[in-house]
């Protein structure tokens, strides 16, 4: 893989909705399992408590459901919790410095290799 090709998913990652789909669900379901680890749930008692199968908490907690606000809020809600978030632009990345390290790491490797002792470890 190329520089460019680094960069360009460097750039593109996080500002693709689906990454950022995909990383807020997986912090709700975090949360929600640290909520229920606090107060000794189990999938069926959560269940039960939202008056869902435990089939259904299951797959929401599973990452592949597409949880949405109303879910989520009442979710915590049944958990005597609240959900706040917070909006914020997306964050600029310095490629420079990123390529930098990236290179700095790519001749650290390079003198690691030429050395005997990483040569015979292998």
């Amino acid at each position: 893989m190329s520089i460019d090709q680094i960069n360009e998913e460097i750039r593109s990652a996080p500002s693709r909705a689906s990454y950022q789909v995909a990383k807020t669900i997986g912090r709700l379901t975090d949360c929600i399992y640290d909520i229920m680890q606090e107060q000794g749930l189990n999938n069926s008692q959560l269940a039960q408590k939202l008056g869902r199968s435990r089939a259904w908490v299951g797959k929401m907690l599973s990452g592949d459901h597409n949880m949405t606000i109303k879910t989520a809020v009442t979710v915590f809600h049944e958990l005597g919790h609240t959900l706040d978030f917070a909006v914020s632009p997306k964050p600029e990345y310095d490629l420079t410095r990123i390529n930098e390290r990236i290179m700095v790491a790519g001749q650290e490797y390079e003198e690691m290799l030429g050395k005997d002792e990483y040569l015979t470890a292998a």
